[in-house]
C-alpha cells in the first residue's frame, strides 16, 4: 500500500495499480487500498477495469469516504451511472460500523469489561483555545496532559514521543496498524498500548491508544474515549458538556444537501468514527469531515476542480502538520461557505493534495463563536440558537 501511494504521488499509475493490486491481496478491508486501486487505474487509462474496482468500492464499503469518492468518480466514467444523473451525490447510508475501523489498532472496544471504567451521566470540561485548536485536560497515568478534542480522530492517538516525555513505556516489537491523514510522510504505522486515561470524573482504565512512532502535533483524544456520550461545545462558556447517551433516540440518517432542510440541525454519517457533513461551498454541496481538531477550513484539490474552483498560480503557501507529518497548503478565498446557520463570506481554506483520503475538513475557524451539541447516537449536529 505504502509503495503505492509513493507511486501514485510520482504520477507512476500503472505500477501504483499493480502495487495496490497485490495490496487488496492482504489489506482487503481497507477502503481505500480499493479506491487507489481504481484511482490509478483511472489515471493510467484503464477506464473498465477502474469502474469495476470503483464498483467493489462502492458495494463493500458503503458510507466511507472511499465509497464516496469512488461514486464521484465513476459518475465521470459511466454517464449511466445512476450518481451520474442526480448532480452532487449525497453519502448513503452505511451499514453497521465495525467496532475499530480497518486504520486502527487492533483491538476491540466491546471487549472491555464495563467494570473498568467509571463512566457519569454527565460530565463539564472546560477547554482553551490554543492557535485554534481546543485543548482540554486529560490526566494520564496521573499525569495531568494538554490533549486536543479532536472529532476527526478515531481513537485516542499520541506518538512515542509523548510516551517519552511522560516517562512511560514505549511498545516495541511489529506494528498492529496504520493511521492515515494530514501530511507528506504516507500512511503511519501504529502500536496499541493501554494507559489510565481521565477527563474530569470520566475514567477508562487500561484503555487502548494509538501510537506512532513520531507524532509531530500534540497528542489527541478521539472519539473512542467519548464514544458513549453526546457532547456540547458552548463557545462562550469555553466548557465541554458531556452527556450519556441513551438508546431511546433517533436512528442516524444520510446527509442532506443544507437547502430545504432545518439549518440548526445538521446530520452526518460516520466513516469509522469520523461525523461527515455535507456543507455549502460557493452555493455547491460538499461532503467534509465535522473536525473540532483541525485549525481551519480544508478542500482537497479534487474537491476544488469539482466545485469548478480555481486555485491561483501566486496562491499563498502554508506549511500544516497532521499525523503523517509536515504538509503544504495553498490559500484560497472563498466566496461563500455554509453548514447549517453558519455562513461566512470572502473566507480563506487551506487546499491540500488529497488529506483524510479525499474529503476536506471543517474546523475552528469556521465553528468560532456558534455553541453545538453533537449526538452520535442520533447522527446529528444540533448548533444553538444565537440573539
Amino acid at each position: 500500500y505504502n509503495q503505492g501511494l509513493s507511486a501514485f504521488k510520482l504520477r507512476q499509475y500503472e505500477q501504483a495499480a499493480n502495487y495496490f493490486k497485490q495490496a487488496t491481496a492482504t489489506d482487503n478491508k481497507n477502503p481505500d487500498v480499493y479506491y487507489y486501486y481504481a484511482l490509478s487505474l483511472d489515471y493510467a487509462g484503464d477506464k473498465a477495469r477502474a469502474r469495476d474496482v470503483y464498483l467493489t468500492t462502492i458495494k463493500c464499503f458503503a458510507g466511507t469516504a472511499a465509497s464516496y469518492n469512488a461514486q464521484r468518480a465513476i459518475a465521470n466514467i459511466d454517464r449511466a451511472y445512476p450518481a451520474a444523473k442526480n448532480g452532487p451525490i449525497v453519502i448513503v447510508k452505511p451499514r453497521p460500523a465495525e467496532p475499530v475501523s480497518v486504520s486502527s489498532p487492533a483491538y476491540t472496544i466491546g471487549l472491555r469489561k464495563p467494570g473498568q471504567d467509571t463512566m457519569p451521566e454527565s460530565v463539564v470540561v472546560p477547554f482553551e483555545l490554543h492557535n485554534g485548536l481546543m485543548l482540554v485536560d486529560l490526566v494520564v497515568s496521573g499525569r495531568v496532559t494538554k490533549f486536543c478534542f479532536d472529532t476527526g480522530s478515531e481513537t485516542v492517538a499520541i506518538g512515542k514521543n509523548h510516551l517519552r516525555s511522560w516517562g512511560l513505556p514505549v511498545p516495541g516489537g511489529a506494528s498492529t496498524a496504520v493511521a492515515r491523514g494530514v501530511g507528506d510522510q504516507g500512511a503511519q504505522a501504529i502500536w496499541t498500548t493501554n494507559l489510565d486515561l481521565r477527563l474530569g470524573s470520566i475514567e477508562r482504565r487500561a484503555f487502548p491508544v494509538q501510537v506512532q512512532e513520531q507524532m509531530d502535533v500534540g497528542p489527541l483524544m478521539g472519539l473512542s474515549f467519548y464514544r458513549d456520550y453526546a457532547y456540547t461545545i458552548d463557545s462562550g462558556a469555553k466548557v465541554l458538556r458531556l452527556q450519556k447517551r441513551t438508546r431511546a433516540v433517533s436512528t442516524a440518517k444520510s446527509p442532506e444537501p443544507v437547502t430545504g432542510s432545518d439549518p440548526y440541525n445538521v446530520p452526518f454519517v460516520r466513516t469509522g468514527h469520523e461525523p461527515l457533513v455535507v456543507a455549502s461551498v460557493n452555493g455547491k454541496a460538499v461532503t467534509m469531515v465535522f473536525d473540532t481538531g483541525a485549525m481551519g477550513v480544508s478542500l482537497t484539490e479534487d474537491q476544488c476542480q469539482n466545485l469548478g474552483i480555481k486555485i491561483p498560480e501566486d496562491a499563498p503557501v502554508v506549511p500544516a502538520k497532521g499525523i503523517q507529518g509536515a504538509t503544504t497548503a495553498r490559500v484560497v478565498t472563498l466566496p461563500s461557505i455554509k453548514l447549517g446557520p453558519i455562513e461566512r463570506t470572502n473566507f480563506s481554506v487551506h487546499v491540500y493534495a488529497s488529506p483524510k483520503g479525499g474529503i476536506g475538513l471543517i474546523g475552528q475557524t469556521l465553528l468560532e463563536g456558534y455553541s453545538y451539541t453533537v449526538d452520535h447516537e442520533a447522527g446529528v449536529i444540533r448548533f444553538a440558537h444565537r440573539n
